[in-house]
């Protein structure tokens, strides 16, 4: 043996020992991988087992929701629709009442301060010395501080009537003294403005008064020509210190009821009366007179005017309790009508003394 001689270890088979081992190694870790798998598997079914003991067949398959879960799931949404949409009418019959109740508010609030303007205007421009006739009212009272009258319970639901004397609004300014005394030039004006019949009556810087007797009427359409001469009745004093100064047109207003509307008339007497329609569902318009006297009783020194208007909605409110509303039994302004028992409007109440200026 010991004359043998050993072969060197060829690279053959070197690689085949490593071929062999690598192969051992992976047959070891697949058995380890398949080992593991197996345990896995095991306890999953296991835990599945247990879970569906406790908790009983599983409900979700592949086939749907079942017909309960679809019943119960249109009644919740039923349910919920039918909230939103309760919801919805309320919030809708709340933002109509509401805004019903505003617009009421503001347009009787808007034709009530018309009304307390003019009558703070009544008798400013007019002649009281003289008590001449505004379209066939004369108007003034035995102590010449008022210029309106006050027909009570004349209109709707008694409602009173009351006409106003005065200048409500200025139309231009005197231009020149040029001319003859009782002649005026006044500052360019529209034909409508002047005639020598419901709109003749003049006042110039609030100071002097006369009529328009005569002007050139070119069209012949009963108007003064635009720009044109005014003869008045009578002289203009002091004509020169009055350039500039405003014309004011000297007019009668009446406001009156017609059915639920109040109205501002002018010219009432006349054959061509003018109406505005300045408030919508007006139930009572009520003016009372107030005169003021000294301590002793025995003089009046002021007059007042008390003004009460009531307006209503267009539309009732349903959701108003009749129980719970604070004219449950209807409102009387004054001596008016009782109005608004039985019913469901909301209504408005506007009530002011007012200190007469002129």
């Amino acid at each position: 043996m010991d004359g043998e001689r050993r072969l060197p270890f060829s690279n053959n088979n070197r690689s085949k020992g490593e071929i062999m081992r690598k192969q051992s190694k992976e047959q070891k870790t697949k058995r380890i991988a398949h080992s593991a798998k197996s345990t896995l598997q095991t306890t999953g079914g296991q835990a599945a087992q247990r879970i569906q003991k406790d908790h009983g067949p599983s409900r979700v398959t592949g086939h749907g929701f079942t017909l309960v879960e679809l019943l119960i799931a249109i009644t919740i949404t039923a349910f919920a629709l039918a909230g939103v949409y309760t919801s919805f009418v309320v919030q809708q019959r709340s933002f109509t009442t509401q805004d019903q109740v505003a617009e009421v508010d503001l347009t009787s609030k808007i034709a009530f301060d018309m009304i307390i303007k003019d009558i703070r205007t009544a008798g400013f421009g007019y002649d009281g010395d003289g008590s001449p006739d505004i379209n066939n009212i004369t108007g003034i009272d035995t102590t010449g501080t008022i210029i309106l009258n006050i027909n009570g319970s004349s209109g709707p639901n008694s409602s009173d009537t009351i006409t106003i004397i005065g200048s409500f609004r200025q139309i231009t300014t005197l231009e020149d003294a040029s001319g003859l005394p009782n002649q005026i030039k006044i500052d360019p004006y529209l034909s409508s403005n002047f005639n020598t019949s419901t709109r003749s009556a003049l006042n110039m810087g609030g100071v002097f008064f006369a009529f328009i007797s005569s002007c050139p009427d070119t069209n012949s359409d009963g108007n003064c020509d635009a720009g044109s001469v005014l003869t008045l009745d009578r002289d203009v004093t002091n004509k020169t210190a009055l350039i500039g100064k405003p014309v004011y047109l000297v007019e009668d207003v009446t406001y009156r009821l017609s059915g639920t509307d109040l109205q501002r008339v002018k010219w009432i007497n006349s054959g061509s009366l003018a109406t505005d329609t300045i408030a919508e569902n007006i139930e009572d318009l009520q003016v009372v007179d107030i005169d003021v006297t000294n301590a002793a009783n025995t003089e009046i020194i002021a007059k007042r005017i008390r003004i009460s208007l009531l307006a209503r909605t267009t539309h009732e409110d349903p959701a108003l309790n009749q129980g719970t509303k604070p004219y449950s039994g209807g409102i009387t302004l004054e001596d008016g009508n009782s109005i608004g028992a039985g019913d469901q409007f909301r209504r408005r109440i506007w009530s002011m003394e007012v200190g007469l200026r002129n």
